[in-house]
């Protein structure tokens, strides 16, 4: 008959058995960084300042970093690992809007490669990775956000988003870009939405910049179409 120390210390043995093979069933995932693209058209730090100018009245609209924060996104769903990526979180402020703006990444297939070069051929990825914008309410509370910047996209192909977002189109042109005023931009993402919930619902058009973001953008307005064009910067990243 197995004495009672004995039969106490079997079960206890088989415990950090039991724990390793259950580690190595779900093990916790290797960190996914922010692909370095995406990073160079949306993370700008304090210091940054946009000035547009408003194609209608001619005023300028300057724009400016409130805040800027990465962090780690653990996803799991009962004590199961899912994936851990590196987000971002960028707040602007404006100085003829009274609300605050907050932009934040977001991923949905974190083993898609970075395409961060244009000069490579991208035809089996589709936009794991995005950008979208809200308003904030009040505090840290932000609205409604829409879709502005999906990631990856192929170059030269005009692309539709959909999921849980507007259906947004996308086009990323290799040549660069002359936009209104005359200036040109290099490395330029052109996207259009239906439906911009940070644009009060309105219909937008914009054209971002690889290391200055958006470089001009275009709402239609029940009482007319507004157009700001970036006229100058200083960019901290």
């Amino acid at each position: 008959m197995r004495a009672p120390a004995q039969r106490l210390l079997l079960p206890a043995l088989l415990l950090p058995l039991i724990a390793v093979q259950c580690g190595r069933e779900n093990p916790e995932p290797a960190l996914v960084p922010l692909p370095a693209g995406l990073k160079a058209y949306a993370h700008f730090l304090p210091g940054t300042h946009w000035v547009y100018r408003d194609s209608a009245s001619g005023r300028l609209d300057s724009v400016w970093v409130v805040s800027a924060r990465t962090y780690i996104d653990e996803d799991k769903e009962r004590n199961r690992w899912i994936s851990k990526t590196e987000q971002l979180v960028v707040r602007t402020a404006s100085s003829r809007e009274s609300a605050q703006r907050v932009y934040r990444s977001g991923n949905g297939c974190p083993t898609n490669p970075d395409s961060s070069s244009f000069n490579r051929t991208l035809n089996d990825v589709r936009p794991c990775w995005w950008v979208e914008r809200g308003v904030v309410v009040s505090g840290d509370q932000d609205g409604a956000s829409s879709l502005l910047l999906p990631y990856v996209l192929r170059v030269e192909q005009r692309e539709l988003v959909g999921g849980d977002f507007a259906v947004i189109s996308a086009y990323r042109h290799r040549a660069p870009q002359r936009l209104l005023g005359g200036r040109v931009f290099s490395q330029v993402v052109e996207l259009s939405t239906a439906v911009d919930l940070s644009e009060s619902g309105n219909p937008a058009r914009y054209w971002w910049a690889k290391g200055l973001g958006i470089v001009q953008w275009r709402v239609h307005r029940p009482g007319g179409t507004q157009t700001r064009t970036l006229v100058r910067e200083r960019i901290v990243q």
